[in-house]
């Protein structure tokens, strides 16, 4: 199962709290039966210096979060924005 909407990643918007509660969310996905998971947070930049600001706050914390992951079972997860991954992605599953 895929999961195109989610407010995971930590430090975001109304994502969870903290990244022990987000991984404790990926966990209790992948239990579930969800194989893929795009986190997907929102972003309402006034300038062009937030949307920056926004993009590396965004990409540092999916960094902390994918660590956090590693040796864990969670859903692969995918940074939305990233269309090129997520074809990328479409492309390796048709395969």
């Amino acid at each position: 199962m895929i999961d195109f909407h989610t407010h995971i990643l930590h430090g975001m918007d109304d994502g969870s709290d903290s990244i022990d509660v987000s991984v404790r969310m990926l966990e209790k996905a992948y239990r579930r039966g969800t194989d893929v998971l795009v986190l997907t947070s929102h972003c309402f930049p006034k300038v062009e210096e937030d949307i920056r600001q926004y993009t590396e706050y965004r990409n540092e914390y999916f960094n902390e979060l994918k660590k956090a992951c590693e040796g864990r079972k969670v859903p692969e997860i995918l940074l939305s924005g990233h269309h090129a991954k997520i074809e990328e992605w479409k492309r390796q599953q048709s395969l």
